[in-house]
């Protein structure tokens, strides 16, 4: 019983991630909410940068014939990512796994790389103290929340054909980007339900979730760089 409940909650959370970057309000019946990606599409133009052009990736591979321009022009643009967010410092970036992994390795031969810790003592790797959080995989723990198939301008593209993938940059707060709750998480254990063969023990999980985005400057993107 213990290791199903830990399961299920394990699958809501990856739930909620993936619907705070690429939640639209019509998945799951109409029962999710939009998530940032989405919403970057109603904000000004600004707030998405294409890190090369619409016809051309940033190449991070070390195999890129200017790979070491390349690393140098993502600085840059690392800068800039923050500049578009209102005070010029994103309180975090968010990304996958395998972007978490290359950049630590390039920021720290770049002598740029700090750790930043949150309130649970878990350490990541920053930028300008700035931590780069891994989105994660969903309940199939395969594919990745955000992913490495996208097309340079970030829409969902086809694993071995396309290779991109993004980062975004969130300020949170009353006046940026808050994430609301309807009321406060409940869990209901309802009455066991007999039959000849089993019981079945249901416990219902109620947390109805929302997000606001109050200033348009609040969270950008970064699309366009190619992974592998």
């Amino acid at each position: 019983m213990k290791t199903n409940i830990e399961m299920r909650t394990r699958g809501i959370h990856r739930q909620i991630v993936n619907s705070f970057i690429n939640g639209k309000s019509t998945d799951n019946n109409g029962n999710s909410f939009t998530g940032i990606r989405e919403r970057l599409n109603k904000l000004p133009a600004t707030q998405t940068i294409q890190a090369v052009d619409t016809s051309n990736a940033l190449d991070m591979r070390t195999s890129a014939s200017d790979y070491a321009q390349n690393v140098e022009t993502f600085i840059v643009l690392l800068n800039k990512l923050c500049k578009q967010v209102d005070g010029g410092r994103p309180d975090f970036f968010i990304v996958n796994e395998d972007f978490q992994i290359k950049f630590e390795s390039i920021l720290r031969t770049s002598g740029l790389l700090t750790y930043a810790k949150d309130n649970f003592e878990r350490e990541f790797p920053a930028f300008k103290g700035i931590p780069f959080i891994d989105a994660g995989r969903l309940v199939d723990d395969t594919t990745y929340v955000i992913k490495n198939s996208e097309t340079i301008t970030g829409a969902d593209g086809t694993p071995g054909t396309d290779h991109c993938t993004s980062i975004y940059a969130v300020k949170q707060g009353p006046s940026y980007l808050t994430m609301l709750e309807k009321h406060p998480l409940r869990v209901r254990d309802r009455k066991p339900e007999y039959d000849e063969n089993l019981i079945n023990h249901t416990y219902v999980i109620d947390w109805v979730l929302g997000m606001m985005i109050t200033h348009p400057r609040s969270i950008a993107r970064l699309q366009g760089i190619r992974m592998d």
